[in-house]
């Protein structure tokens, strides 16, 4: 659902979050009013189609662009202070809202990350090449749960990413992080382990 695709192995490219957050603040208000969970952008200028604006996806470019924000020149770090700010006047003012697209979001990402760890332990050679992109689901359930809004994710929830933690555990080798080497600081190993290495294959 028109997914950021740019994440995995190779270079991050900081202009493409800039678009996109500058497209969701722009759009996050009828975001948060409809019933949708993923919500198309404009693109703007002739620049290439944006992601989809999901919850999810808008705390992963957020978190990417505060790892790069002093390296962005003068007019990108302004234009990313201006959407920031309007984003988070808007998630002040609905956080009830905020709160049940949260809920049902994580239990999309709870799903697909299953749907890979059970692909990893039916075809572990061709999962394990996919694991820099795949791994974005739980960097995302990571991120949503860490919300001041996620007060809707209930024990059960929390139970089963738990349970699917110990399942990638069994067979996940510790190594260099998987993703632009730019984005350690904002992506603690003490808290995205799963970032820090690969699934070990026979």
């Amino acid at each position: 659902m028109g997914e950021d695709t740019h994440q995995g192995r190779g270079i991050y490219f900081p202009d493409r979050d800039l678009a996109f957050l500058q497209g969701a603040a722009r759009e996050f208000e009828n975001y948060l009013l409809s019933q949708e969970i993923y919500w198309p952008l404009e693109s703007q200028h002739g620049r290439p189609a944006l992601p989809f604006l999901s919850m999810g996806g808008l705390l992963l470019a957020m978190v990417r662009l505060r790892a790069v924000c002093r390296s962005l020149s003068d007019p990108d770090a302004e234009a990313f202070q201006r959407s920031a700010a309007r984003l988070a006047a808007l998630r002040a003012r609905w956080a009830s809202v905020m709160a049940r697209k949260i809920a049902t979001e994580a239990r999309s990402h709870l799903n697909l990350w299953h749907s890979f760890l059970m692909d990893l332990a039916e075809s572990p050679h061709s999962a394990a090449d996919r694991y820099p992109q795949d791994v974005r689901e739980r960097v995302l359930l990571s991120l949503l749960a860490t919300q001041p809004e996620s007060t809707l994710l209930d024990a059960a929830h929390r139970r089963a990413v738990a349970e699917l933690d110990r399942e990638l555990r069994l067979r996940f080798r510790e190594g260099e992080f998987v993703w632009d080497s730019r984005l350690t600081s904002v992506f603690p190993r003490s808290d995205f382990w799963f970032l820090y290495g690969q699934p070990a294959v026979p």
